[in-house]
């Protein structure tokens, strides 16, 4: 690549530099120190950090020296302008110009600087060079107003620092040139010399003022459906900058032809990089028949180096006037050299400002073909997004376009079929690409990877695998290893047969290829185990129990372990009653593996996988799930895990904390898995909990005060689970958890009342009155939406019985009474809620129910709500009718 090619952002500010000043030597050069300075006691410091390259700390050091010194120092102020000097023009970044300007400004308004103006143009230069970073992002079709301002913001600053070098030189050539006549030769001749270095420096400082304006000028282009009556100010602008540049070609015109120009100075850098930007400018300015005329200047022999080979910058102009069938010509002429780089950013930038042109759309299809060759598909993606009438047609680059394309929609679909379905499209147009592929080994070569993998996640591993093997074929090193090993892996996971069309030993026929062509390579260890990692593996005895033995043997057995444990697992998984127990004991049989060897920042998968076989329900485990967990704790304490499994972990230890029947245990556990809110695992967690605290409390083996710390934390598990539901935005699912909810907090504030319990045993908020009331809150909003939600009001009468609330109780125990079918269970048990509400405060009138009820049913009622029915009568002496079963009546 040429010092101007596109992709080269620092080469612009190279051109600034003219070999006949910029080789004149050191600053501090003709500045000599005398005897008395280089005794001076800090000399040796500044010595050794200039040798040092240090020159930020030789900066700091000599200018403290200069402010404190009582005399003048020359020496010193010469050797701190040149480490400025260096310091400027290796600047890299934004925030250390920013502040070497501060530093050299101030030290530019002190006296005795020598050439200060060359200090001036190095912070002119330093903008300018971040300015190019932008301006490269730019041309790559990388747009956005951040990066713009940015770079707008350098040129202007690099603009100030110019203008004002300019303005000073042009006062002290002046100045020179009216001193020149009146003095004696010598001064003269000094006078002279001085006043050619400020014109040189001046001429620095114009042609690099151009260049900012001219990229000013580039940035704020019209579009190219107005390029041909751009707003005025731009128009003006342009032809300013033309002046500007005939002004250093020497034409003695404001607009110059080419033939104006001296053809003997083209070789020198400063002129032909002045006759290219006039080139670019006048294209720009929409006059690309007079741009290249001035192309066609630095076609000819003897032309600067750099510019040997124009055709880059020339299809940049081309872009910029909108000359689409040109560019594709110049694209298409295989005699001219021209970067992937430069030919994708011009391609796009084409196709972003006109998207339905057909020649550059042909532009963005002939930039595919070379960033294929290159293997640079992250560009064809690039393109085939600008431009996507790339993906019709069945050529190379419509074919290779369609397959990238593809094969990103497949990776990143959740849908399974959806995936599969488009990576098929993917491995489909790649195959179609590879068959009008450029003679070129490394296109071909990046396709048939980039194939490999899209028939992989198609579902087609044996066609992957086919694809792998081609590729490793044709590589060499690290790259074919890779491709080999996934070659492997493929065949394993297909159950590939053989050509012999043994299902599932090409597999086995690659990994000892494998082997045999990479005897030491990344994965031999992992070939040796896949080996056994063919479908169906874990159910080969013999494969098992040899992976067993190497895994018990230590040293080098990782591998062998983790394949022993992946087969064990998958056994463990598939078997059922006392197999699976069996299959479990052997997996936890498996060695330990040092937490040294664990992967960095993760837990061992075999660790893992034991933990799961020893808390399964039929295994129960439980004394060898917390030596395990005590094992990862000395590893990672508890709330230290990787973040990743930290769900996964608490989950395993609230198994534990349940197996062992502690409620308060539980609670503490699954607070820990609350307060990580894993999607994955909280749910899980929370749906534990929720059936342990069932289970434990309908056994009925706990006392009240026993079973209140199980009641509370299902309120909590149910909150939590109607979180969730919200969360999820399922409005039918958040509206069953905040009923569960409600019912759970009627039964804590029962509980509660039945403990005994002081509120100072309590958490804060779990006293009955409180959950109570939030469960009539509850009711009431599920009534608001449904206002004949039976469910709902039997909450709300619930929650009105458990808060004290009568009012509220007896409406709604009316409304549940009133509407259920008579004669069902539920109506009998609110039946007797009513009666057993409205006893205290209406017993008369209780009677007349319980009498009526009396003479339509005379048995009283089936199940716990009849009972209560008869009970209540017997306590208020109201007797069955005449004629009811004997058994019936009330004594």
């Amino acid at each position: 690549m040429t010092a101007w090619a596109p992709g080269a952002p620092a080469v612009l500010a190279v051109a600034l530099a003219f070999t006949l000043w910029w080789s004149g030597g050191s600053l501090c050069a003709a500045a000599a120190l005398d005897d008395s300075q280089r005794m001076d006691e800090s000399a040796a410091l500044t010595d050794w950090l200039a040798r040092a390259g240090l020159d930020d700390l030789l900066a700091v050091t000599l200018d403290e020296q200069v402010r404190k010194s009582t005399a003048s120092n020359p020496a010193a102020i010469a050797r701190l302008a040149d480490a400025y000097l260096r310091l400027a023009n290796s600047a890299a970044d934004e925030d250390r110009i920013a502040d070497l300007r501060i530093r050299i400004e101030k030290f530019l308004r002190g006296s005795g600087v020598p050439d200060p103006g060359r200090l001036m143009l190095a912070l002119g230069r330093a903008d300018y060079r971040m300015a190019l970073r932008g301006i490269e992002r730019i041309r790559q079709g990388w747009i956005d107003n951040a990066t713009r301002a940015r770079t707008e913001a350098s040129l202007l600053q690099s603009l100030k620092s110019l203008d004002q070098l300019a303005d000073r030189l042009t006062a002290s050539i002046a100045e020179n040139q009216l001193r020149i006549g009146g003095v004696e030769e010598q001064q003269r001749i000094a006078l002279l010399a001085a006043r050619d270095d400020d014109v040189m420096l001046l001429l620095s400082a114009k042609f690099l003022r151009a260049w900012c304006r001219y990229w000013l000028l580039w940035i704020d282009r019209p579009a190219i459906a107005t390029r041909l009556s751009p707003p005025a100010a731009w128009s003006a602008r342009a032809r300013a900058l033309v002046t500007e540049w005939s002004e250093l070609l020497e034409t003695g015109k404001a607009f110059p032809e080419p033939g104006d120009c001296s053809v003997d100075l083209i070789s020198q850098e400063y002129y032909a990089q002045s006759i290219l930007a006039m080139a670019l400018t006048r294209a720009l300015d929409g006059e690309m028949q007079i741009a290249e005329r001035w192309f066609a200047l630095l076609e000819q022999p003897g032309v600067w180096d750099g510019l040997v080979n124009s055709s880059p910058w020339y299809l940049h102009a081309l872009v910029d006037a909108g000359s689409y069938s040109q560019a594709e010509a110049l694209l298409g002429d295989p005699t001219k050299s021209i970067g992937s780089t430069a030919v994708v950013g011009a391609a796009i930038r084409a196709v972003k400002e006109s998207p339905l042109d057909p020649h550059a759309i042909a532009c963005a299809r002939l930039a595919v073909t070379r960033a294929a060759v290159e293997g640079d598909f992250s560009s064809v993606r690039r393109l085939a997004r600008e431009a996507p009438a790339l993906l019709v047609g069945d050529d190379f680059a419509a074919c290779l376009a369609r397959g990238i394309e593809s094969y990103d929609r497949g990776r990143s679909e959740s849908d399974s079929a959806l995936k599969r379905a488009s990576l098929a499209s993917a491995a489909l147009d790649l195959s179609l690409a590879l068959t009008t592929a450029p003679a070129d080994r490394q296109t071909g070569v990046a396709v048939q990877e980039l194939l490999a993998w899209a028939q992989l996640g198609a579902g087609q591993p044996c066609d992957a695998a086919a694809s792998f093997l081609s590729a490793a074929n044709q590589l060499v090193g690290g790259r074919a290893d890779e491709a080999l090993w996934m070659a492997v892996q493929s065949a394993a996971t297909g159950n590939c047969p053989d050509e012999a069309g043994n299902k599932g030993a090409w597999g086995l026929e690659l990994a000892r290829h494998y082997l045999a062509r990479h005897e030491v390579g990344n994965h031999a260890v992992g070939a040796a185990a896949m080996l056994a990692r063919v479908p169906d593996a874990h159910n080969d005895d013999a494969l098992v129990d040899r992976l067993i033995r190497e895994a018990a043997r230590g040293g080098d057995s990782v591998a062998a372990r983790a394949s022993a444990g992946l087969l064990l697992y998958r056994r463990f998984r598939g078997a059922e009653g006392s197999e699976r127990a069996i299959e479990a004991g052997r997996l936890l049989a498996l060695p330990p593996l040092d937490a040294s060897f664990w992967p960095r920042g993760g837990i061992d998968l075999v660790i893992r996988q034991q933990l799961e076989a020893a808390l399964d329900p039929v295994v129960g485990r439980v004394d060898d799930a917390r030596a395990i967990l005590k094992v990862i704790a000395a590893k990672y304490p508890i709330g230290q895990e990787p973040i990743e499994l930290r769900s996964e972990l608490g989950v395993r230890r609230l198994c534990v904390a349940l197996a062992l029947h502690d409620p308060a245990i539980a609670l503490e556990a699954i607070g820990a898995v609350r307060a990580i809110a894993d999607a994955q695992w909280r749910p899980v967690a929370e749906g534990l909990f929720i059936r342990s605290m069932e289970s434990s409390l309908a056994s009925g083996k706990q006392t009240p005060a026993e079973s209140v710390p199980a009641y509370l934390g299902l309120v909590l598990a149910r909150r939590a689970v109607r979180e969730s539901a919200r969360e999820s935005g399922d409005p039918q699912l958040a509206e069953a958890a905040n009923r569960a909810l409600g019912r759970a907090l009627v039964r804590g504030a029962a509980a509660l009342r039945k403990s005994g319990l002081s509120a100072a045993n309590l958490p804060s908020g779990a006293d009955p009155q409180t959950m109570a009331k939030e469960a009539l809150a509850i009711a009431r909003e599920l009534l608001a939406q449904r206002p004949d939600d039976a469910d709902a009001v039997g909450l709300l009468a619930d929650a009105g019985i458990a808060m004290g609330d009568s009012a509220t109780a007896y409406e709604a125990l009316t409304r549940l009474v009133a509407a259920l079918p008579m004669r069902s269970d539920a109506w009998f048990e609110r039946k007797a809620d009513l009666c057993e509400l409205m006893i205290a405060s209406q017993p008369d009138e209780v009677r007349k129910i319980l009498t009526q009820h009396a003479v339509l049913i005379p048995e009283w009622g089936p199940g716990e709500g009849g009972k209560r029915l008869k009970d209540l009568a017997m306590r208020l002496g109201v007797n069955a009718p005449p004629g009811a079963p004997a058994g019936e009546k009330s004594k």
